[in-house]
């Protein structure tokens, strides 16, 4: 409802958020129903209603992208939360509609396990790094994110950031470090696995987030029209 209340929702996704049914959810705000999974930092969920009150207060449609960590791995899911409008036009609650994104988390967890056991078929050789490459955390993430098979415009979307600065620190910095004369991908993806330079996850993973896609305004004429 417009106070962030859940009016209704799916058993599905009541048993994503840790519980039995969605009767249980009933009456709960985003903080509240957040607390049966702790794993999650509570500024993601603060995040999510600043999301909310936006919606009801200023009667915006937003569209975003939630990155999830948890055992499963990373979990992406594409997000529409709307408002719901009553015919005067006044906002009586708003709308998520959430669904399972794939766009990154199934090569990101594939990824992960085949970093695992690599490592521990190189513990077993008792084999040393091929190639020490000082990276920065920013240089790691794009790093392991390209050993993982992404392209780069997926890479600007969970990087949240543009298609540009990750072609220039391509080529810039990593090409350097990696003794490349010019940018070329799967090169650099062949350093990448042959090298036993990615070897755990990067910092940015392992923190639940949204990356808004965009928000748009409703034409409040369409709502007040008399019928």
């Amino acid at each position: 409802d417009a106070d962030g209340k859940i009016y209704l929702c799916t058993n599905k996704f009541a048993k994503m958020m840790g519980y039995d049914n969605w009767d249980e959810l009933r009456g709960k705000t985003i903080l509240e129903y957040s607390l049966q999974l702790p794993q999650i930092d509570t500024d993601f969920y603060e995040n999510l209603e600043n999301i909310r009150k936006r919606v009801i207060n200023e009667s915006l449609n937003y569209q975003y992208i939630n990155f999830i960590s948890n055992h499963e791995g990373i979990v992406s899911q594409m997000v529409y939360h709307f408002p719901i409008f009553m015919p005067n036009g006044e906002v009586a609650g708003s709308r998520v509609i959430a669904c399972k994104f794939n766009m990154i988390d199934d090569a990101i967890n594939k990824f992960v396990t085949y970093l695992k056991k690599h490592d521990q078929n190189i513990q077993a050789k008792n084999k040393k790094p091929e190639f020490k490459i000082n990276l920065t955390e920013k240089e790691y993430t794009l790093v392991f994110l390209l050993g993982a098979g992404l392209n780069i415009e997926d890479i600007s979307i969970f990087l949240d950031t543009t298609t540009t600065k990750i072609l220039s620190t391509l080529e810039n910095s990593i090409c350097k470090k990696f003794g490349l004369n010019m940018l070329d991908l799967n090169l650099i993806r062949q350093f990448i696995l042959e090298g036993n330079i990615i070897n755990k996850l990067p910092k940015k993973f392992m923190k639940s987030r949204s990356i808004i896609l965009q928000h748009t305004e409703i034409a409040q004429d369409y709502f007040t029209a008399k019928f």
